[in-house]
């Protein structure tokens, strides 16, 4: 059985396995030379000049999403959207080139702050949610159990964004604009998202049916 929170009381990171433990903050040794990652490990400035497709700056976190949660969850605040807010969030696998934003890249899946698409492979993508910006909180999750990714915005469900991802579970963002700031959460503070009410749901789900399952004849 799946655990059902990614911030559930854990074990050390040392007695576990690294695909357990599940991510804790930006993966520094990784991380593109277009953006500073801060002390906290947590935020993250573009400090490209962004003139190319290339110039994408992009971080990923220091470990995938736990494979033993249900619901494998981060969040994104947008502290400055910078000159154009060419953002992305999404998730990755381990072999994601960090100069293309989340989505662009083969096993990646990104949305995009200014035009609210979603991407996959495809940088023509598909209409997906709102634009996003400065103030605004973004999220994206992995249903462990579906095998569906979706994305939030300032604590909303928008709906599932794609299935069967793979392996693609490392959080991952894109900056693209003079002036971008981001800052990350991997769970160690409240997310704006309900995820223990969608928990809760899901725990609720799996109970209606075990109680369905007949039993068998005496």
């Amino acid at each position: 059985f799946f655990c059902l929170a990614e911030k559930m009381q854990k074990p050390s990171i040392d007695a576990m396995d690294e695909d357990e433990a599940g991510p804790t903050e930006v993966n520094t040794t990784k991380a593109s030379h277009l953006v500073k990652v801060h002390k906290d490990k947590l935020t993250v400035t573009y400090n490209g000049k962004a003139n190319h497709p290339q110039d994408v700056g992009a971080v990923q976190s220091n470990r995938p999403f736990s494979n033993k949660v249900l619901i494998g969850y981060f969040e994104m605040t947008v502290v400055n959207a910078g000159a154009k807010g060419n953002m992305a969030i999404g998730l990755g696998n381990s072999m994601f080139n960090n100069t293309r934003q989340p989505g662009l890249e083969p096993g990646s899946y990104g949305y995009f702050a200014d035009d609210g698409r979603k991407c996959s492979i495809s940088s023509r993508g598909e209409p997906y949610g709102a634009k996003y910006g400065a103030g605004d909180v973004v999220g994206c999750g992995l249903h462990f159990g579906t095998r569906e990714i979706f994305f939030t915005k300032n604590g909303k469900n928008l709906g599932v964004a794609f299935t069967d991802p793979g392996h693609s579970y490392y959080p991952t963002v894109g900056l693209h604009s003079e002036g971008e700031i981001v800052k990350l959460n991997f769970g160690d503070l409240p997310f704006v998202f309900p995820l223990e009410e969608m928990l809760r749901e899901e725990r609720e789900k799996l109970q209606a049916t075990i109680f369905r399952v007949p039993l068998p004849a005496a």
